[in-house]
């Protein structure tokens, strides 16, 4: 079984151009927003379509042409809806089809990592740093 995992300090996330892939992919929209702030001061911030992907840190894709309507807008940002599920076939076929450099994101550097199919197994990590761990028992 093929598992996409975090190998670099960091977090865990798909560039622009793999996003896109992984909804075309997938079947669901893909939207990109940039944050706008106001300028009055305040921290108010809200969320502008762009076309321009190349401001990571400030852009989100969402799964609809309008979150900015919504109550919570973020329950519809992309990123969630691959990041639990690594072993996600369209992921997985995203990054082999870009490549590693190309599909991972601002932070972190994706790998993928192959566990055999019997074994039961988690995905653990430290400051962002992922790798696969076999399940085992513990008592306290």
């Amino acid at each position: 079984m093929k598992v996409a995992i975090n190998a670099y300090y960091g977090a865990f996330s798909l560039s622009p151009e793999a996003i896109k892939l992984y909804c075309k992919k997938a079947g669901i929209g893909c939207y990109f927003f940039r944050y706008e702030y106001s300028t009055d001061g305040t921290l108010k911030k809200k969320l502008v379509p762009t076309d321009d992907l190349h401001d990571h840190f400030n852009c989100r894709a969402f799964s609809i042409p309008n979150p900015q309507e919504q109550k919570n807008p973020y329950d519809y940002v992309i990123s969630d809806s691959f990041r639990n599920d690594r072993t996600n076939k369209f992921l997985i076929e995203t990054i082999e089809e870009l490549g590693l450099d190309v599909a991972t994101g601002e932070t972190g550097k994706i790998k993928i990592v192959e566990v055999p199919d019997d074994v039961k197994w988690h995905i653990a990590e430290y400051d962002g740093w992922e790798w696969v761990a076999e399940d085992h028992r513990k008592w306290e």
